[in-house]
């Protein structure tokens, strides 16, 4: 059996990740680095939901 040692970085990372897939915007802004403006934070959203 193999022991799993998660660290609190290995929970941070998978918390982004998950946000990541969840909201586009954020992982636009945050992962990309690019600062969103309005219409275009609605066509991600409208794009994810549908």
């Amino acid at each position: 059996m193999l022991a799993t040692n998660v660290t609190e970085s290995d929970q941070v990372q998978a918390a982004l990740k998950a946000e990541c897939k969840r909201d586009p915007v954020f992982f636009v802004e945050w992962a990309l680095g690019h600062k969103t403006w309005y219409k275009q934070r609605e066509i991600l959203k409208s794009v994810a939901e549908n």
